[in-house]
């Protein structure tokens, strides 16, 4: 019979329904007995099949349609089914187990009734009678632990029993950190206890429950902690901060908590990395995309709004742009990352707007490249994976840009704009299509439908995360794995990405700039005209503004204009300042002959008519306020120009590199510039009727005017050339050689040799905004160089009272109030030595100052950006003199064999070794003079004659008012005709006169010459000088014996390196009563004729 092999699971559930195996004989034998025993004959007897019926196949969404019945096969057996593997299975498979938490309410499935032979035959169901306490239910479970006896020991009778659906709602509640019926919140300490002193549910003691409820604490703590720092009032990005924070704590938690709060980090970032990606355009843009237009708008971190721009003197200048909202930026990017995401997209906007045909404008080109999705990233090995994915897209992208260089050519966006072209059409014309593929799409949609709804929490990462802790039970399994420190995960996350696209983004707006705006061509005419770099343009523009020869633009009753040239004629017309016709007839054409007659700047000099200049460059007059206003009134005035500017309109494509701000700063060196051109012309026609007009009449003018005129000719054409030569020469030098590398970067696609990083339009932005920042400093247009700056114009100011009290004197016309040339001229003498002494100050400081480098040092390491420029203003004229000096005694060694300075090799080395310590010295004060032989005509290191020596001031003590002279040095076309003797003469008058007298007042003043120097000796006896004594070893020659000097003749002193002399000192000297009783009268008889002559 049935299970005789195992009689002792003859009523086992699972074998209670098997079939007999004696029944296999019907199925093969129809004709044989039911209860036949030949089990031979099943192998014997002919094979008689019924009709064969497939099995029943439930189809995937089938469950409606009628079974399929193939009678082609036969049936075949069906295999036994294990229960126990299937039992396995499901309860490995985590997803097929039933949910404790969420089928509370589903029925209680009955257990299998005992079923008996007895039970059977009589007809009734024998009651099920539990051998053990664990399969008596929740029931007997309670009823144990509630017995007054408690047998267990536990200590429950008095605990009372809740619901269970309850409980577990409370226990869920609990571990996301929100209060519920059974668990309430403590404040201030934001912890939970129960709301009764003790419960537990059917079925479960007291002590289990209370671990459960401590694994849920724990849980807990975290969200709690995370839950009190937040605020209704906080915005989203403080939101995604307090999140970061709290994750990073929780790093240290048991592996669940880990795993959970980092999954909670990468749902709440979401939001921000999907507009994150939308912005440097890895993602299609969602919504109405952000524009200049929208002033006001703003998605978290990007607004665009007006920003006013205030320079140093307070003057305001709007601009409307996309602006880094840094405030609303995770606390957890760094600045150089959000600065980075910020000008990608800023850039990519950019391309968009002017380039539209480009095919970084299309997005779905960059997503056709597959680029990494930007997310959390918490392991090393995950790091490595995503940066070998961001190399390989930044590899496509540059390959597709750079090769064949068409970033904006129609084939190589054609293809994407096509196919989303086509995308379009093809979900807009919906009702355009033939029956049948509107049928086929039908059919389409019907499928789709019967298609089950995806169970998305079977794939959701934070259900897996609770699963797997479900399934394998609560473990305290801390380890952190190859986890990055938290203050690297930003970075690590998103830093990659961000400058993968960066680079290819930044690369092509820096090749537009070049390329397609000419942004060299906009630079340079900056360069040219509002810096006066075009020699035309300045000649043009100081003929049309001053000259008084031209025709005038002034109407004058019955008077015809001749139709010449016509010009402003400052300075000479009563009315000012000139009307607009006026400026329009006088200013025409300047900008444009300046312009396109320079075949390097614009080779298309054909039709330049119809052509407009870069920007609309043009004149217009200034907006200025009423003191302005009033000062430009006075034709007279160094303001006199103030109203002229030039116009520029940036184009909407250069607005990154020339802002607003830069355009002020433009307008300010314009506008001083045109006031050192207005005194360039001034100077110079003073200097021709000084020279020319009143000689030709037989008019001398007093020493006092002819020493002013040309004093101050060579005063602004020393500042001219400094402003034009060197304060912005150098620097634009500098700033046009490092475009040259960023162009060379560009054509190569690499990092820039300077900075090691790839251009960028911000990069250019600011090298821009450092370039005049470096030519304000040395235009003294900065603010804490304002009364430097006014210092200039109030000696610029009595130049120009100087040269309208002689046009007055020209007139019929005088002044009722005037005062004398030489009270202008002793004002302007004190100015200019105040001026120079500031000047020498700001370069001293600025040499022993620290450095304030810039960003890439490009300025300071080319002597410029600082006030350590200014001495090249002191060194003007003193380099011309140094040029000649040196080509007249560059073959005459034996000049300086008494002393230890020279020769030179250069005139530089002049500068650099003698003329710069002398004017910049460490401690002791020295002043060299040229000596100016004025009986020769004017020359080209000097207007006032020609160079004859150089002589010096030496160790200068303010305390003693006391100095030497030194340095005597005649040209060896000058010796021997008495003109070391006079100058030594003139210097001593300079020292020991009074400050009445013109001089400086000194008490004594030294002369020191080597013993064996004759010539020396002799000069000094001649003007009066006193012998005082000998000082042995004064000084050492260093190496004099190779260089050829001549010592004291007494050999080498101990402890002196092989090859240096020493020389002995005769001192003289000249107090201020010798000077007063008999000195002064022997040098003004020597000096002669020439005794009206000032030292230079």
């Amino acid at each position: 019979m049935p299970g005789e092999e195992n009689e002792a699971n003859l009523f086992a559930v699972p074998d209670f329904w098997q079939k007999s195996k004696w029944l296999e004989d019907l199925a093969t034998d129809p004709q044989a007995d039911f209860f036949s025993l030949r089990k031979t004959d099943t192998l014997q007897k002919a094979h008689v099949s019924f009709a064969n019926v497939a099995t029943i196949v439930a189809e995937p969404n089938g469950l409606f349609k009628a079974p399929i019945f193939d009678s082609s096969e036969p049936v075949e057996a069906e295999p036994p089914v294990d229960e126990a593997s299937v039992a396995s299975e499901s309860i490995a498979d985590p997803m097929l187990e039933a949910d404790t938490w969420m089928d509370l309410d589903e029925p209680f499935a009955e257990p299998p009734a005992h079923r008996t032979w007895d039970a059977f035959e009589a007809g009734t169901t024998a009651p099920h009678e539990p051998l053990f306490l664990s399969e008596a239910g929740a029931s007997a479970y309670d009823a144990l632990l509630s017995w007054p006896t408690d047998p267990l020991n536990l200590k429950n009778g008095d605990v009372p029993v809740v619901e269970t659906k309850a409980y577990f709602s409370g226990l869920l509640s609990l571990a996301l950190g929100q209060p519920s019926l059974l668990f309430i919140r403590n404040y201030p300490g934001n912890t939970f206890r129960p709301a009764l002193p003790k419960f537990r549910i059917s079925g479960y003691s007291r002590e289990v429950l209370s671990g459960v409820e401590e694994e849920c604490l724990t849980c807990v703590k975290p969200l709690v902690r995370l839950n009190a720092q937040l605020r209704q009032n906080m915005g989203d990005h403080d939101i995604l901060s307090a999140v970061f924070h709290h994750a990073s704590l929780a790093d240290t938690d048991s592996r669940y908590i880990r795993d959970m709060m980092r999954e909670i980090l990468q749902r709440v970032s979401t939001p921000w990395i999907e507009f994150l990606q939308e912005w440097i355009g890895t993602r299609a843009e969602q919504g109405i995309p952000l524009t200049k237009l929208d002033v006001g708008a703003r998605k978290w971190f990007v607004k665009v709004d007006t920003e006013i721009y205030v320079d140093d003197f307070g003057r305001q200048v709007e601009d409307v742009d996309f602006r880094l909202d840094r405030s609303r930026m995770p606390s957890f990017i760094p600045d150089d990352v959000a600065q980075s995401i910020f000008e990608t997209g800023k850039n990519l906007r950019f391309i968009k707007s002017h380039h539209p045909d480009h095919m970084l404008a299309n997005t779905q080109f960059t997503i056709m490249q597959k680029p990494p999705e930007i997310r959390w990233l918490f392991d090393w090995n995950a790091i490595s994976r995503v940066e070998r994915r961001i190399k390989q897209f930044r590899d496509k992208m540059m390959a597709a840009v750079n090769n064949p260089r068409a970033g904006d050519s129609p084939q190589s966006v054609s293809s994407c704009h096509v196919s989303s072209k086509q995308a379009e059409d093809y979900r807009l014309i919906f009702f355009g299509v033939g029956e049948n593929e509107m049928e086929s799409r039908i059919q389409a949609s019907i499928q789709r439908l019967q298609q089950p709804l995806k169970d998305e929490t079977a794939r959701d990462s934070l259900s897996t995360i609770v699963r797997r802790q479900l399934d394998q039970g609560f473990s305290d399994n801390s380890g952190s794995g190859l986890t990055p420190h938290w203050s690297l995960l930003p970075l690590l996350s998103f830093g990659a990405m961000v400058s993968a696209q960066a680079r290819c983004i930044n690369q092509e707006h820096m090749r537009l700039l070049f390329i397609k705006h000419d942004l060299l061509e906009h630079l340079r005419l900056y360069r040219e005209f509002h810096m006066l770099g075009s020699g035309l343009f300045c000649t043009r523009l100081s003929q049309a503004l001053f000259n008084p020869d031209l025709e005038s633009t002034e109407r004058q009753a019955g008077i015809a204009r001749q139709g010449g040239v016509m010009g402003l004629r400052l300075g000479g017309r009563d009315t000012w300042p000139p009307a607009s016709s006026e400026l329009r007839l006088a200013l025409m054409g300047i900008l444009s002959d300046a312009f396109f007659d320079n075949p390097l700047k614009s080779p298309k000099k054909p039709g330049r008519d119809g052509e407009k200049l870069p920007g609309d460059l043009s004149f217009a007059v200034r907006d200025l306020s009423e003191d302005e206003i009033e000062k430009c009134m006075d034709p007279d005035s160094l303001e006199a120009l103030d109203f002229l500017c030039l116009q520029y309109t940036t184009p909407p494509a250069l607005s990154s590199v020339i802002t607003p701000v830069i355009l002020l700063q433009y307008d300010r060196i314009f506008r001083l510039l045109l006031r050192v051109l207005r005194m360039m012309y001034v100077v110079d026609e003073l200097f021709r009727q000084t020279l020319w007009t009143n000689r030709l009449y037989g008019y001398e003018l007093p020493d006092e005017e002819y020493r002013f005129v040309r004093e101050a000719r060579i005063f602004v054409s020393s500042v001219a050339g400094y402003f034009l030569d060197t304060a912005i020469s150098v620097p634009w030098q500098t700033f046009e050689n490092r475009l040259e590398h960023i162009q060379a970067a560009l054509a190569l696609s690499s990092n820039d040799s300077v900075t090691k990083q790839p251009p960028s339009p911000l990069q250019l932005q600011q090298l821009h905004s450092k370039l005049l920042h470096a030519v304000m400093s040395g235009l003294f247009l900065r603010k804490r160089q304002q009364p430097i700056l006014n210092l200039l114009e109030d000696i610029f100011n009595g130049i120009l009272e100087y040269a309208k009290s002689t046009k007055n004197s020209d007139s019929a016309e005088a002044p009722t109030e005037k005062r004398s040339p030489s009270e202008m001229y002793d004002e302007f003498k004190q100015k200019v030595q105040v001026f120079i002494t500031v000047c020498r100050s700001l370069s001293e400081k600025a040499k022993s100052e620290p450095k304030d480098k810039d960003g890439e040092g490009l300025f300071t390491s080319a002597g410029v950006g600082d006030e350590s420029i200014v001495a090249q203003l002191l060194l003007v004229q003193i380099e011309k003199h140094a040029q000649r000096y040196y080509d007249i005694t560059k073959d005459h060694d034996d000049m300086y064999k008494y002393t230890n300075n020279g020769p030179y090799h250069s005139s530089q080395h002049i500068v650099d070794t003698f003329l710069k310590p002398m004017l910049f010295p460490d401690k002791k004060r020295s002043f060299a003079y040229a000596v100016i032989d004025k009986t020769r005509p004017p020359s080209a290191e000097d207007p006032d004659g020609e160079l004859a020596g150089l002589f010096s001031y030496e160790n200068a003590v303010k305390e003693t008012l006391s100095l030497e002279i030194g340095h005597v040095r005649v040209a060896p076309a000058y010796q021997r005709k008495g003109i070391a003797v006079i100058t030594t003469a003139l210097m001593l008058r300079y020292a020991l006169d009074t400050v009445e007298q013109g001089g400086l007042g000194l008490i004594r003043v030294g002369w020191g010459a080597s013993t064996v120097n004759e010539a020396s000796i002799g000069v000094a006896r001649k003007v009066g000088f006193n012998s005082i004594g000998v000082i042995p070893w004064q000084g050492v020659i260093e190496n004099g014996v190779a260089r050829n000097k001549v010592g004291n003749g007494r050999g080498p002193t101990p402890r002196s390196n092989p090859g240096d002399l020493w020389r002995d000192v005769l001192m003289f000297c000249i107090t201020w009563d010798e000077w007063e009783s008999e000195k002064r009268e022997i040098a003004l008889k020597l000096l002669g004729s020439g005794s009206d002559l000032k030292n230079n």
